[in-house]
């Protein structure tokens, strides 16, 4: 697998300053979502749009829209790609 970075358009669940990762999916359903570790995350930039999801309770949730490069190797482990 490659260590190449790659850029997915995921829809962000969780992004606290203060957190070691960062809480995304591809499709805005929580139980989708992936914790990517800030150490492996090379750009996370929101696009200014969003999209509606699901909540860890299946309510329904606005939520950014956001670009994140991060390992090939990861994005094909987490099924991003």
């Amino acid at each position: 697998m490659s260590n190449e970075p790659t850029e997915i358009m995921v829809a962000v669940h969780v992004n606290r300053p203060q957190d070691s990762s960062v809480r995304v999916s591809i499709d805005g359903d929580d139980r989708n979502g992936k914790w990517i570790g800030r150490k492996v995350i090379s750009s996370l930039h929101e696009t200014g749009q969003t999209t509606h999801g699901t909540d860890r309770n299946d309510r329904v949730v606005v939520l950014p829209v956001a670009h994140i490069t991060i390992p090939e190797w990861l994005a094909k482990k987490e099924g991003f790609i």
